[in-house]
């Protein structure tokens, strides 16, 4: 399962990455994910803000969170080009507007899930 997510991770087209993302949440909370994951922690956290900077979405924040949640020590290193990463991402989706160029009430619902 891990590695068909991975590859989803990857994936050149964005909607099976970001559904990839979305589904890591499901993964992590596995009484076996730590082992799994474990290695591959930076690369999944580097390939969830490359999607972040593709699509707004609440869910994949919202995986990230969980994945943070669980990892908690194992991102301490990663933090500060973490944090870099979550204020340009907020800033993206806070000032994200619609095709009438009204701000996009999505957007900003996926901004106040970045924390």
């Amino acid at each position: 399962m891990l590695q068909g997510l991975l590859l989803g991770l990857r994936d050149p087209t964005t909607p099976v990455r970001a559904g990839a993302a979305a589904s890591m949440r499901q993964l992590v909370v596995q009484d076996n994910a730590r082992e799994l994951i474990l290695p591959q922690l930076q690369n999944i956290v580097q390939e969830y803000f490359a999607i972040m900077n593709e699509v707004e979405s609440e869910s994949v924040v919202s995986a990230l969170s969980s994945i943070v949640e669980t990892f908690t020590a194992e991102v301490v290193p990663m933090a500060e080009p973490m944090v870099l990463n979550l204020v340009q991402v907020f800033q993206s989706y806070a000032s994200a507007t619609n095709a009438n160029g009204e701000p996009d009430e999505d957007a900003a619902f996926s901004a106040s899930q970045v924390h």
